[in-house]
């Protein structure tokens, strides 16, 4: 899923980049599919700032790519898509899926039509409910995590991102290209 601009033509900007990244990286766009949403019980301050959702679907050029490897790949893509576009991807993997935003637990199921739908099935299920407290509320900064959770406060977040910034260069590993 991506978080992409509320307006149509920043939305349409953003996955043109998303499209070309993809391609760079040697995979291909599947699709697109619009995630339906119903705002309807949402605060007027999550409304504002909604995110467009789509899901993105990607492949490789001739299908060869699947699992963990798939998977890299689109860590990869993600990581670009994040550093260069006003775009957010709570998930963007062959394995997970991950639901989010500026909502109450109750409002989840809601919010999300796709979490009734007796055609979606999971193993599992994590539902986290409470905001930071040291950081303006936001849809990205909303729990869940991608794959891990805390109990507890993480208190410098601006720190915390600074800090492996300043160490990108060197992380390496084969796996990624």
């Amino acid at each position: 899923t991506a978080f992409l601009p509320q307006d149509d033509a920043e939305c349409a900007e953003a996955v043109d980049g998303i499209e070309k990244l993809v391609a760079d990286e040697g995979l291909r766009v599947l699709g697109w599919r619009e995630v339906p949403v119903d705002a309807s019980m949402i605060g007027s301050q999550a409304a504002e700032v909604q995110p467009t959702f789509r899901q993105l679907f990607i492949a490789g050029v001739n299908d060869s790519l699947t699992g963990i490897e798939l998977d890299r790949r689109a860590f990869v893509i993600r990581k670009r898509v994040e550093h260069t576009l006003p775009v957010y991807f709570p998930s963007l993997s062959a394995r997970t899926l991950v639901y989010k935003g500026m909502l109450t637990s109750s409002q989840l199921q809601d919010f999300f039509p796709d979490l009734t739908d007796e055609r979606m099935a999971s193993a599992l299920a994590l539902v986290h409910s409470r905001f930071s407290t040291n950081t303006f509320p936001s849809w990205p900064l909303a729990h869940p995590y991608r794959f891990i959770a805390h109990n507890g406060e993480i208190n410098t977040v601006q720190g915390n991102r600074n800090w492996m910034r300043a160490r990108e260069s060197m992380l390496h590993s084969d796996l990624f290209g």
